[in-house]
């Protein structure tokens, strides 16, 4: 949801009805105005606790019909529970990212990417019951990977194999055509019955172009 930092509520307000109108229960959001909570319901919408330099938090959780928001497990991060399941929508540093802004600090993309991945870890590993972990990546897991690294690639997997959670979407195209594989992602537990996973593709609206490189990927599961 990458906006201007004077986002105007009209414009939140706008995308938070286009939210609440279709059939999805959770959505995990990225780059978000800090804004956009005073134009959720109460009960609704848990934010990451740090925002960017362009005053927008780094991750989001907005549930249709509520959720509670539970404790900080990293800056980049949102996490709460939604009908007694743990959701944490979280932003994982890109070769872009000015690390010396980033909450983890480190010389390069790798190590950085592993601080934050070990602490996320910690966190979610400590906790109990069902977990769905999603957001951006800047990582893809099939095929050749322009934007990641192979670390990358491997010390997220690792996350999602102690967490136990499947990639719902590691096969989903990225939002570029032809640059590969998604580096947006939703993971589920391994339990779970992936039904479908696909992308939905950001259009031009009223002739205004499509704002940021991010699509909609969408998992429909059944627990």
């Amino acid at each position: 949801m990458a906006h201007e930092r004077n986002a105007s509520p009209m414009v939140l307000k706008r995308q938070l009805d286009f939210m609440a109108s279709v059939d999805c229960d959770v959505w995990l959001l990225a780059e978000v105005p800090y804004t956009f909570n005073t134009v959720s319901e109460p009960g609704s919408t848990a934010l990451s606790e740090s925002m960017d330099r362009t005053h927008k938090v780094y991750a989001a959780v907005w549930a249709k019909d509520g959720l509670t928001k539970e404790r900080e497990v990293h800056e980049a991060a949102a996490l709460a529970t939604v009908g007694g399941l743990r959701v944490c929508s979280c932003l994982l540093p890109s070769n872009e990212t000015a690390f010396k802004d980033w909450p983890d600090r480190g010389f390069d993309r790798p190590s950085v990417l592993r601080k934050t991945v070990d602490r996320l870890h910690a966190a979610l590993g400590a906790g109990s019951g069902g977990l769905v972990l999603g957001g951006s990546w800047s990582q893809a897991f099939e095929g050749e990977d322009e934007v990641g690294t192979d670390d990358g690639r491997e010390s997220i997997g690792e996350l999602l194999a102690t967490l136990d959670l499947q990639l719902a979407t590691a096969a989903l195209p990225r939002a570029r055509d032809g640059e590969g594989s998604s580096t947006d992602h939703i993971a589920v537990p391994r339990a779970w019955n992936v039904i479908s996973a696909s992308r939905v593709v950001a259009a031009e609206i009223g002739g205004h172009p499509r704002s940021g490189d991010h699509d909609a990927y969408i998992a429909e599961v059944e627990p």
